[in-house]
């Protein structure tokens, strides 16, 4: 069995205890109440109404011990003798037909019963109008009323009171008594009220055999020709034709192509539509294609219009035409249909575009279906045109935008005129304007002049140079006390010749945080944090870190000197005193760096052994510099003796060499630096090597050299 199958089998049987105890609570809760007595709140028999009344029962249960009466009404169960006369629903008694029955309530092991008499209200409901009915649809309008009829035979109107429906809504529909008749077919109306209903059902026929469009032509028209009458003929039953085209119900799929009225069609665009002709039950419908008369609207000017609000009108002339041929275009200025979207600013007349008030507007040209819109704007009279930037300062490649052009009208208010300006460059070989942006060609400078109609032209200096690819700086971070001015680091900018500047005095400075004090030149610390210090020169950027921090004293390295293996680490600690005394852990505010890092190079405070040597780390802390020297020597693998036994007399000696072998295949004689010692000194005694026996026996000599050891027997005889 699976992991997740014995975790859902204990979960269901958790859930089935859960149900068993919270069942048997209520089954023990039950058991420990014991009813009585069961009542109704009502005794006598009920008498209901059908579609009139209803009634709500109340269950009340007597229980041992308990003085109040408990109302059990919800749940209890309820039942009927005859649910074809009565409903009961948690007491509430709904009458349904006529008759007798019985209602019961049982609740804890008792039941009350009551009688129920139902009856209906009226002894029926009569239509003025007996069926069935044959009408044709002409027959409009047909009105029904229906009345109640009492026992006594008395009756009064429920026209409006009754309930319509018909069978066949799509044959004809009923409101009030109200029949509107809607096509061909039988349907059945009735009217229901109080229980009671009475219906006549309705054959419904039309006069016509058939309906047909008549049109003496192709159905293939011209947006803007005069319009053209259709007849709708109606075959009667009788087989003689009517004209019905004003009584007919004229509809048309495309409004925006052709608009239709009593038969009669107005032709406003290019495209298909089908026309309808609707009546008493029988539809025709034709399709109407509706085509251009010109292929082509052709305005001129074409452009925008810009005007000053002191300009005189300007007119564009409208022509159509079917080809490129100049002498088949046809001027209709005069007839075509001119308008402005907002007459306040501009006015339109055959044409003629009169300045009306500062703003823009849209004037449309429609002619025989085809359509041309231009484009205004008025400008106000100004004080003159500026530029919000006269100098620029590109890269090679570089794409920027233009600059803003404003001027102020006599109230003061300052518009912006960027759009309507016409730039030009003096040098296109080392910057261009195209599609609205300035492109950077090659380095050099070029004059770009701005013009807007009669206004007096505008001057932009843009100087090009090679892109950069990167900015240098000579300080990898900063580490600053709190309260000290320090100047902004030296910048040099890489540029793709590989030729090299100074912009420490055009750089852009920015703080991530305010806790660093950025003014002219220099920086001030204000609150110990860490702060990035950005640098933005044109298309690069720069990002340097400052921490900002008490004033340390006693800046403790530790360890001064490491002697590493090839590929070992040795954290570097550094510690000092804050200004409360208090030791703290600077190891993450120093930055390290090696002087030899293919001997050794440094990651954070961690120093890692690369190749057999020496180098030196330093850091700056704070105005101090720190070192820390490396040695990286090779890794020792084993110690070997010369010998491995040595036999000896009593008094006699002999000298044992201890090699040291290193990963990098190199060995050294170690006899001198290594550690000797003899397990037997009363036989023999050893140093630096050198064995001397004393008395016979045998005796282990063992030298130990960097955690590495080796071992020899020596036997005296």
């Amino acid at each position: 069995m699976s992991f997740v199958t014995v975790r859902r089998t204990k979960l269901f049987l958790a859930l089935l205890l859960l149900l068993t105890m919270v069942t048997g609570a209520a089954l023990s809760a039950r058991a420990a109440e014991v009813v009585t007595n069961l009542e109704l709140d009502k005794e006598e028999e009920i008498h209901l109404y059908v579609d009139h009344d209803t009634v709500q029962l109340k269950a009340l249960a007597t229980l041992e011990g308990v003085a109040a009466k408990k109302d059990v009404t919800t749940t209890a169960v309820w039942s009927t003798t005859s649910a074809s006369i009565v409903k009961a629903d948690k007491g509430k008694l709904t009458p349904i037909g006529a008759g007798s029955a019985k209602v019961s309530a049982k609740y804890g092991g008792k039941t009350v019963t009551i009688d129920v008499e139902v009856d209906f209200l009226y002894e029926a409901v009569r239509l003025n109008v007996d069926g069935p009915v044959s009408v044709e649809l002409q027959d409009q309008p047909l009105s029904l009323t229906a009345s109640a009829v009492e026992t006594d035979g008395a009756t009064f109107d429920i026209t409006t009171s009754a309930t319509w429906t018909s069978s066949d809504a799509s044959v004809a529909t009923v409101d009030d008594g109200k029949v509107q008749l809607l096509k061909k077919g039988t349907t059945t109306i009735t009217a229901r009220y109080k229980g009671r209903s009475d219906t006549v059902t309705y054959t419904v026929t039309s006069p016509y055999k058939a309906l047909e469009i008549e049109y003496d032509g192709d159905y293939e028209f011209t947006v803007g020709q005069d319009p053209v009458k259709l007849e709708a003929v109606a075959t009667l039953l009788n087989d003689k034709p009517e004209d019905i085209s004003e009584e007919a119900s004229w509809t048309t799929s495309n409004s925006a192509v052709v608009s239709v009225e009593d038969g009669e069609l107005t032709f406003k665009g290019a495209g298909v539509a089908d026309i309808q002709a609707s009546r008493f039950g029988h539809t025709a419908k034709v399709s109407v294609v509706v085509r251009l008369p010109y292929q082509a609207l052709v305005l001129t000017p074409a452009k925008p219009v810009n005007l000053f609000l002191s300009d005189a009108p300007i007119q564009v002339e409208a022509t159509v035409a079917n080809d490129f041929n100049p002498e088949n275009q046809r001027d209709v200025t005069d007839e075509a249909e001119w308008t402005t979207s907002n007459p306040l600013v501009a006015s339109v007349d055959d044409g003629l575009i009169k300045p009306r008030g500062a703003g823009t507007a849209e004037v449309t040209v429609t002619y025989k279906g085809l359509q041309k819109k231009i484009d205004v704007t008025v400008m106000p009279v100004v004080d003159g045109l500026h530029l919000d930037e006269t100098e620029m300062t590109l890269f090679k490649g570089e794409v920027a935008s233009l600059p803003d052009v404003y001027g102020k009208d006599l109230n003061g208010t300052e518009y912006s005129f960027a759009e309507l300006a016409e730039w030009t460059s003096d040098d296109e070989s080392v910057v261009v304007v195209e599609g609205g942006k300035l492109k950077a060609k090659k380095p050099g400078s070029a004059k770009i002049t701005m013009k807007i109609r009669n206004e007096a032209p505008q001057k932009l200096e843009v100087t090009v140079r090679e892109k950069a690819l990167a900015l240098l700086s000579g300080t990898a971070s900063y580490s600053l006390v709190r309260g000290e001015t320090s100047p902004l680091p030296a910048v040099t900018a890489l540029l793709e010749d590989g030729s090299e500047f100074d912009i420490s005095g055009s750089i852009e400075w920015t703080a991530s945080s305010p806790n660093l004090l950025l003014s002219g030149s220099t920086m001030k610390a204000l609150l110990n944090s860490k702060v990035t210090l950005t640098g933005t020169y044109l298309n690069k950027k720069i990002t340097i870190p400052v921490t900002i921090e008490d004033k340390m004293t006693n800046v403790v390295v530790d360890p001064i000197a490491v002697t590493l293996n090839p590929k070992r680490s040795q954290s570097i600690k550094v510690t000092g005193k804050d200004s409360m005394g208090k030791t703290v852990t600077l190891s993450r505010s120093v930055t390290w760096t090696s002087s030899d890092t293919a001997v050794a190079t440094v990651n954070g405070a961690t120093a890692k052994a690369v190749a057999e040597g020496t180098t030196t780390l330093t850091a700056s802390y704070q105005g101090q510099t720190l070192t820390v020297s490396v040695s990286v020597v090779p890794k020792l693998q084993k110690v070997v003796l010369s010998e491995k036994s040595a036999k000896l007399a009593v008094g006699g000696t002999t000298t044992f060499v201890l090699t040291a072998y290193y990963d990098n295949g190199t060995t050294k004689d170690v006899t001198n630096q290594a550690t000797w010692s003899s397990a037997n000194v009363g036989v023999a005694t050893v140093a630096s090597g050198k064995v001397t026996a004393l008395k016979k026996g045998s005796a282990s000599v063992k030298a130990k050299f960097d955690n590495k050891t080796a071992t020899a027997r020596v036997t005296v005889q």
